[in-house]
């Protein structure tokens, strides 16, 4: 089979698929986006929570909790349905969509564009930035034919043999430029290795597939931690980082240390070890969580959002829409005020907050200081 992927592929690879754009997403005074021309003149109304740029005459926008479809007139041509939505860049007229767990392609008015697979991790196989997606000639998919794992490529040519409980295709950047180095597969509930010219393998010796960091992979071969070298397949017994955040074979996120110790469980949308320095941010886009690096949960992941706003101080907002100040230490964490403020952010040295009608700074110890 030749899917109209492949064929809108050839016709159209390594070139852009947007046509002169004349409209762009703009953002009104009520938080909602719109579409403005060149001249920043609104044409389509602010009514959706967010909005992705017109491709080929169409664009995804988020009406309340779904993602549809719309045209530059702003009519529908697909109703809010979809969980989350990518634009093919290079590929015209065709969207990734998510419908719960399921990853397809649709065309602008949500047509199927193939019914024979199901794309699973899309994340793995394609050069993503941010909402849009690139393919290559070079792009490999790993999907599921008549609920068994195998692996494509853009031409539907079978790389690997529906035989698997999963695969997944193991992408790296080799001569200057991204290609398949390596696949993993899963049978009989264990995992193994393969070079993509299938010239080194490992045997099915490994119980779980943690996930993939540069060139490691992180696997358990019963309680012991296993580091692969993605290309090579070699065992690496030392690291230059101490802590990685991995996408497991589930496409859930975790955290673990140079030894295997999983830090944060494999269940979450992200990781963050960089935003606040010797913890990590988890959760998903609505509800956020906090741990020490020793495994020890200080937050759990039931806040609309967590930001450092002095050295040991956190603001951290409850779903109520309301913030709190909490000081946080790797033993634990200790309530500075209650869940009163607005806001409150960081403004050179000070805190500064609102709190109804009232604008002022507050002290990382509390203290509060109100504007005239």
């Amino acid at each position: 089979m030749k899917t109209l992927l492949y064929t809108l592929i050839l016709l159209v690879a390594h070139c852009s698929s947007a046509n002169s754009q004349t409209l762009e997403p703009c953002r009104g005074d009520s938080g909602l986006y719109g579409y403005c021309d060149d001249n920043g003149q609104m044409i389509i109304d602010y009514q959706y929570y967010d909005a992705l740029e017109f491709v080929d005459g169409h664009a995804a926008v988020l009406k309340e909790d779904k993602w549809g479809i719309i045209n530059e007139s702003g009519h529908w041509m697909v109703k809010p349905a979809y969980d989350e939505v990518v634009n093919c860049v290079n590929v015209p007229g065709q969207i990734l969509v998510r419908e719960e767990d399921n990853w397809f392609f649709v065309n602008s008015y949500g047509i199927q564009m193939t019914h024979e697979f199901e794309v699973r991790s899309p994340w793995h196989e394609f050069d993503l930035e941010g909402t849009e997606a690139y393919f290559s000639e070079d792009t490999w998919f790993a999907v599921i034919r008549k609920g068994k794992w195998g692996v494509i490529d853009i031409h539907d040519q079978v790389k690997m043999s529906f035989n698997y409980q999963w695969t997944r295709v193991v992408r790296r950047e080799i001569a200057g430029r991204q290609g398949v180095v390596a696949l993993i597969m899963k049978e009989r509930d264990k995992y193994a290795w393969q070079r993509v010219d299938a010239t080194a393998a490992t045997g099915f010796d490994f119980d779980q597939y943690l996930g993939e960091y540069e060139n490691y992979l992180f696997f358990m071969e019963g309680a012991k931690p296993v580091i692969l070298n993605a290309i090579s397949g070699e065992r690496v017994f030392q690291t230059s980082r101490e802590y990685f955040n991995l996408i497991d074979d589930e496409d859930s996120v975790g955290l673990v240390n140079s030894a295997g110790k999983i830090i944060v469980p494999f269940r979450y949308q992200y990781v963050d070890i960089g935003s606040i320095d010797g913890f990590a941010l988890f959760g998903s886009r609505s509800s956020k969580g906090l741990s020490a690096l020793n495994g020890k949960v200080l937050l759990k992941d039931v806040y609309k959002d967590i930001k450092l706003v002095a050295p040991t101080t956190l603001a951290v907002k409850n779903q109520e829409g309301k913030v709190a100040l909490i000081a946080i230490q790797s033993a634990g964490i200790r309530n500075v005020t209650s869940f009163k403020y607005d806001y409150a952010v960081k403004d050179g040295d000070r805190i500064r907050m609102k709190m109804g009608s009232k604008l002022g700074y507050v002290t990382s110890t509390g203290v509060e200081t109100w504007k005239n």
